[in-house]
């Protein structure tokens, strides 16, 4: 199938079967948030964690010993585009223990992915609590590069 020669009627068509078929399978909870539900299914693929319910303020999913993620996701849709996370929940409750950074390509392969403690994300945020995942993160201490399990479990 050529989508290029699809109208876009039936790009959307196929947008929301494809949805309806990744919320059947249980990688996305949400459908309206695709990538994030599909950084979250490969997150918890890697790391043997649970999913939290959409529901669940400031963290999405947890491990067996209750070690809270927080996890978040950049597209980049171009070499230069900006690795600007959206704004970080729970930062003045600190609602969790670690941020899974993940960022994917354009074609959504695994780019890099990090593993980042708390206190990091706390220094390194804004004001309003945004969060940039420049190559210098990966050289902070504390920071995991977790891209190869990431990869792994997109594989």
């Amino acid at each position: 199938m050529d989508v290029k020669t699809l109208s876009a009627y039936e790009l959307m068509n196929l947008q929301t079967q494809v949805l309806d078929e990744l919320t059947a399978r249980d990688i996305v909870q949400n459908p309206t948030q695709p990538v994030g539900e599909y950084a979250t299914h490969l997150a918890c693929a890697a790391f043997d964690l649970k999913r939290e319910p959409t529901s669940t303020s400031g963290y999405d999913a947890t491990n067996d010993e209750g070690i809270r993620y927080q996890i978040k996701f950049k597209r980049l849709m171009s070499p230069n585009d900006t690795r600007q996370l959206n704004a970080i929940k729970g930062l003045e409750q600190r609602k969790f223990d670690f941020l899974i950074g993940v960022l994917f390509d354009i074609d959504m392969t695994i780019y890099r992915a990090a593993l980042i403690p708390f206190h990091t994300v706390a220094a390194k945020a804004d004001q309003a609590k945004l969060f940039m995942l420049t190559n210098k993160v990966w050289d902070i201490e504390g920071v995991i590069d977790i891209t190869d399990k990431l990869k792994a479990a997109q594989a």
